[in-house]
């Protein structure tokens, strides 16, 4: 069945399908707008699993470059339990500086040691996930690119 693609009535961007049919409704995903699939929706036809042979690419899991790259899965996940850990340990302080709120003469100190708790563990737990998904996101860039390109060449090589 041929790829249909057309732009949405609503918010112009572009709705692709390969189940629906001219004249079916499909959802746009952006603005859920309902709209039928035009008799001019652009049709592209895509090579069938037989004509490519194995070199299909099909999506076994959510992260499929985890295999690929073990050491980068195994950073990703420390930065992700460092981020954790962060987060744990500036609790603690945090609850610290609050319990030192309650003796007037060390309010400003627990004050000081609250806030800079929040600010600068919040920073560093959300920087240290945020490399963590960087590294996957990368392995997954590369991991689609290495698939698109085995594709491409089973198609120009027909």
């Amino acid at each position: 069945m041929p790829e249909l693609s057309f732009n949405c009535p609503n918010c112009g961007i572009e709705i692709t399908t390969q189940s629906l049919k001219t004249g079916e409704m499909a959802q746009c995903d952006s603005c859920k707008h309902e709209a039928a699939v035009p008799q001019d929706a652009k049709k592209t036809i895509l090579p069938n699993e037989q004509e490519l042979g194995s070199t299909v690419p099909t999506v076994k899991t959510k992260n499929s470059s985890t295999g690929r790259y073990p050491a980068l899965t195994i950073i990703s996940f420390v930065y992700k339990i460092a981020a954790g850990f962060i987060i744990f340990m500036a609790s603690g302080v945090m609850l610290y500086g609050l319990s030192l709120l309650e003796n007037s003469r060390s309010a400003s100190t627990g004050l000081l040691i609250s806030g800079s708790a929040l600010i600068i563990g919040g920073i560093s737990a959300v920087s240290l996930y945020a490399v963590s998904e960087l590294l996957k996101l990368v392995m997954d860039i590369e991991s689609n690119s290495r698939k698109q390109n085995r594709l491409l060449e089973k198609i120009l090589n027909k």
